[in-house]
């Protein structure tokens, strides 16, 4: 299932949606009042999908955009539009042969939090994984 991560995480790179990344487990010291994002992949549990080498799993990637609060939220929620834009329902994702075929997009929640604006997005997923 680390493909399916890496799908992600590389295609958001490509993308350059001009916010620096703070990647898992690697240090980030945001500059006080520069956007950014994190981004997190949630994976779920694989299940059969059929009796022979297929497995099958679905999950989603969580960007959170991390904005100077006090500013409004129309370009925190802009932005979020783009990156949803750059992952329409059906895309396929592939990387190291593992495809990743998009399901859905939720624009989960906006929130103030500790001198930043907070904005996440969610993007679902589903791929076949092999045994």
């Amino acid at each position: 299932m680390l493909e399916i991560e890496q799908a992600f995480i590389s295609d958001f790179i490509t993308q350059d949606f001009g916010l620096p990344i703070a990647h898992e487990n690697v240090g980030y010291d945001p500059e006080p009042g520069t956007p950014y994002v994190k981004l997190e992949i949630f994976p779920n549990a694989e299940r059969p999908a059929d009796l022979n080498s297929t497995n099958n799993t679905t999950g989603l990637m969580q960007f959170t955009l991390y904005y100077a609060e006090g500013n409004g939220a129309i370009p925190a929620k802009v932005k979020r539009q783009e990156i949803f834009d750059a992952f329409p329902i059906g895309r396929v994702l592939t990387y190291s042969g593992r495809r990743v075929t998009i399901t859905g997009r939720n624009p989960f929640r906006a929130y103030p939090d500790d001198g930043w604006y907070k904005v996440i997005g969610r993007v679902s997923y589903e791929a076949d994984v092999p045994r």
